[in-house]
C-alpha cells in the first residue's frame, strides 16, 4: 500500500491501494472497513485468499549467430506455483 500509518486517507488513495492489492491476482476479494469502536477509527483491510493460487509456466528461447559461424542459444523453462494450499505449502 502506498498509504502509510498516519497518512490522510482519501477516496482516490484508498481506491488505488485496493486496486493494486486485488490486481496481484492472489485474492478472491479485497474489502475495507473503518473500525469506529476503537480510538482513532483505524482502517482495516480485509482480503480473502484464493483457495488455490495461479500457477505460471514460462518458456523462452534465444538464438544468435555471428558472421564467423559462431552461434549461441539460451533456453529458459520455469514453473511457479503460488498459494498451493491453505497452509501456503
Amino acid at each position: 500500500m502506498d498509504t502509510q500509518p498516519g497518512d490522510e486517507i482519501t477516496e482516490a488513495s484508498l481506491s488505488g491501494d485496493l486496486r493494486r492489492i486485488y490486481g496481484r491476482g492472489d485474492f478472491e476479494s479485497v474489502d475495507y472497513r473503518i473500525d469506529e469502536s476503537s480510538a482513532g477509527a483505524p482502517l482495516v483491510i480485509r482480503v480473502q485468499e484464493k483457495e488455490t493460487g495461479p500457477n505460471y509456466i514460462r518458456f523462452g528461447l534465444t538464438l544468435a549467430t555471428e558472421g564467423k559461424g559462431d552461434s549461441y542459444f539460451n533456453l529458459l523453462a520455469s514453473y511457479r506455483a503460488t498459494w498451493v494450499n491453505r497452509f501456503r505449502g
